[in-house]
Protein backbone atom coordinates (compact mmCIF):
# COMPACT_ATOMS: atom_id res chain seq x y z
CA UNK A 1 0.00 0.00 0.00
CA UNK A 2 2.75 2.44 0.90
CA UNK A 3 0.63 5.55 1.58
CA UNK A 4 -0.84 6.77 4.88
CA UNK A 5 -4.54 6.12 5.36
CA UNK A 6 -6.72 6.88 8.39
CA UNK A 7 -9.60 4.59 7.44
CA UNK A 8 -10.01 0.84 7.83
CA UNK A 9 -7.75 -1.50 5.88
CA UNK A 10 -8.99 -4.77 4.38
CA UNK A 11 -6.57 -7.71 4.33
CA UNK A 12 -7.32 -10.71 2.12
CA UNK A 13 -6.44 -14.34 3.04
CA UNK A 14 -3.10 -13.95 1.24
CA UNK A 15 -2.13 -10.89 3.29
CA UNK A 16 -2.67 -8.29 0.53
CA UNK A 17 -4.06 -5.06 1.97
CA UNK A 18 -6.59 -2.68 0.45
CA UNK A 19 -7.89 0.71 1.45
CA UNK A 20 -11.60 0.26 2.09
CA UNK A 21 -12.42 3.41 0.10
CA UNK A 22 -10.70 1.90 -2.98
CA UNK A 23 -13.07 0.03 -5.37
CA UNK A 24 -10.37 -2.65 -5.69
CA UNK A 25 -11.22 -3.71 -2.09
CA UNK A 26 -14.81 -4.53 -3.11
CA UNK A 27 -13.56 -6.56 -6.07
CA UNK A 28 -11.14 -8.46 -3.80
CA UNK A 29 -13.97 -9.26 -1.35
CA UNK A 30 -16.18 -10.42 -4.21
CA UNK A 31 -13.44 -12.73 -5.49
CA UNK A 32 -12.86 -14.32 -2.07
CA UNK A 33 -16.57 -14.86 -1.31
CA UNK A 34 -17.62 -15.79 -4.84
CA UNK A 35 -20.42 -13.24 -5.07
CA UNK A 36 -20.77 -9.53 -5.77
CA UNK A 37 -20.00 -7.47 -2.65
CA UNK A 38 -19.51 -3.74 -2.21
CA UNK A 39 -17.89 -1.82 0.65
CA UNK A 40 -19.79 1.38 1.38
CA UNK A 41 -19.16 4.25 3.79
CA UNK A 42 -21.12 4.35 7.05
CA UNK A 43 -24.54 5.99 6.85
CA UNK A 44 -26.69 7.45 9.59
CA UNK A 45 -27.47 3.86 10.67
CA UNK A 46 -24.63 2.69 12.90
CA UNK A 47 -23.19 -0.74 12.10
CA UNK A 48 -21.18 -1.56 15.16
CA UNK A 49 -21.28 -4.03 17.97
CA UNK A 50 -22.46 -2.62 21.28
CA UNK A 51 -20.14 -4.70 23.46
CA UNK A 52 -16.39 -5.42 23.33
CA UNK A 53 -16.92 -9.20 23.48
CA UNK A 54 -19.47 -11.18 21.49
CA UNK A 55 -20.36 -14.74 22.52
CA UNK A 56 -22.65 -17.08 20.60
CA UNK A 57 -23.68 -20.60 21.61
CA UNK A 58 -24.25 -23.66 19.44
CA UNK A 59 -27.72 -24.09 20.97
CA UNK A 60 -28.66 -20.56 19.82
CA UNK A 61 -27.40 -21.36 16.33
CA UNK A 62 -29.63 -24.46 16.40
CA UNK A 63 -32.58 -22.35 17.58
CA UNK A 64 -32.06 -19.87 14.75
CA UNK A 65 -31.79 -22.72 12.24
CA UNK A 66 -35.10 -24.10 13.49
CA UNK A 67 -36.77 -20.67 13.30
CA UNK A 68 -35.44 -19.89 9.82
CA UNK A 69 -35.83 -23.38 8.41
CA UNK A 70 -32.21 -23.60 7.23
CA UNK A 71 -28.67 -23.94 8.53
CA UNK A 72 -27.09 -20.82 10.03
CA UNK A 73 -23.45 -20.05 9.28
CA UNK A 74 -21.75 -19.14 12.59
CA UNK A 75 -19.38 -16.74 10.76
CA UNK A 76 -22.35 -14.45 10.08
CA UNK A 77 -22.26 -13.36 13.74
CA UNK A 78 -18.59 -12.29 13.93
CA UNK A 79 -18.41 -13.74 17.46
CA UNK A 80 -15.22 -13.75 19.52
CA UNK A 81 -16.25 -17.05 21.11
CA UNK A 82 -18.61 -19.80 20.01
CA UNK A 83 -19.44 -21.93 23.03
CA UNK A 84 -20.57 -25.52 22.52
CA UNK A 85 -23.80 -25.84 24.52
CA UNK A 86 -25.13 -28.74 22.49
CA UNK A 87 -27.73 -28.77 19.76
CA UNK A 88 -30.89 -28.27 21.82
CA UNK A 89 -32.54 -25.30 20.02
CA UNK A 90 -32.68 -22.81 22.91
CA UNK A 91 -31.15 -19.40 23.59
CA UNK A 92 -29.16 -20.52 26.67
CA UNK A 93 -27.05 -17.37 26.96
CA UNK A 94 -30.15 -15.25 27.54
CA UNK A 95 -29.89 -16.41 31.17
CA UNK A 96 -26.19 -15.59 31.52
CA UNK A 97 -26.46 -11.81 32.08
CA UNK A 98 -24.33 -10.61 35.00
CA UNK A 99 -22.62 -13.98 35.47
CA UNK A 100 -19.00 -15.07 35.04
CA UNK A 101 -17.39 -17.41 32.51
CA UNK A 102 -13.97 -18.99 32.84
CA UNK A 103 -11.90 -19.49 29.69
CA UNK A 104 -9.04 -21.89 30.19
CA UNK A 105 -7.47 -21.75 33.63
CA UNK A 106 -6.58 -18.05 33.82
CA UNK A 107 -9.23 -15.92 32.11
CA UNK A 108 -12.39 -14.82 33.90
CA UNK A 109 -15.02 -12.95 31.90
CA UNK A 110 -17.65 -10.99 33.77
CA UNK A 111 -20.69 -10.77 31.53
CA UNK A 112 -22.78 -7.65 31.38
CA UNK A 113 -26.42 -7.19 30.47
CA UNK A 114 -25.92 -8.71 27.03
CA UNK A 115 -25.93 -7.43 23.48
CA UNK A 116 -29.24 -6.81 21.71
CA UNK A 117 -29.96 -9.08 18.77
CA UNK A 118 -28.25 -7.53 15.76
CA UNK A 119 -30.21 -6.71 12.62
CA UNK A 120 -27.00 -7.03 10.58
CA UNK A 121 -27.22 -10.83 10.71
CA UNK A 122 -30.79 -11.21 9.50
CA UNK A 123 -31.35 -13.98 6.99
CA UNK A 124 -31.70 -13.07 3.31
Amino acid sequence: MGEEHDGPILADPNGRQYRTDDPVASRALSAVFGRQLELRPETTIQHRDETPLHIVTTSSLAALARLSGRAVDERRFRANFIIDTGTDPVFREDNWARTELTVGSEVLIRLGQGMPRCLMIDQD
